[in-house]
């Protein structure tokens, strides 16, 4: 989508999950006015490859490494620490939590990539919201769907007193 196609300044995707829900994915980026509809297409294809096309070996292990590599900093400051180590308190996590999740990392598989996207990726559910000037946008946004909200969210000017 950015590097291929040029349409995003940035791209990205984020599993956000929660001990108590299974959480959401958040796939975005920000594009120009003029690329916004090709732009939703792209990441929605890119969802869809997802479901139904294997990723890489080598995609795998840069996820596996960028996911470890990076858990570090979670714990930087003391207070992220404490902080970590009350929610797991309080939720009741496994004393070894954190070395069972680096397990877990290491030990995925692109078949449990797979089965997980299949299961969990749900385009028939996705909610795209799209900020930006809507008279910029072509084509428009009902191109992609007849099911489109505006919220005009323009700050007033303020009045001379």
């Amino acid at each position: 989508v950015r590097s291929r196609q040029g349409l995003a300044y940035s791209v990205y995707g984020v599993w956000s999950v929660r001990y108590d829900y299974p959480g959401l994915f958040i796939a975005g980026g920000q594009t120009r006015s003029e690329t916004t509809v090709p732009f939703i297409k792209s990441v929605l294809d890119e969802i869809q490859k997802l479901r139904t096309s294997p990723i890489s070996s080598e995609e795998l292990a840069k996820a596996k490494e960028s996911v470890l590599n990076s858990f570090v900093f979670n714990f930087q400051k003391p207070e992220q620490t404490l902080s970590r180590l009350m929610r797991y308190e309080y939720y009741g996590y496994p004393e070894d939590f954190i070395f069972r999740y680096q397990k877990g990392v290491t030990a995925t598989t692109i078949d449990d990539i797979q089965r997980v996207a299949e299961k969990y990726l749900k385009p028939d559910q996705i909610v795209t919201v799209v900020v930006g000037n809507a008279s910029q946008i072509e084509p428009a946004l009902t191109s992609l769907s007849q099911d489109v909200t505006v919220l005009d969210i323009t700050i007033p000017k303020p009045k001379n007193s």
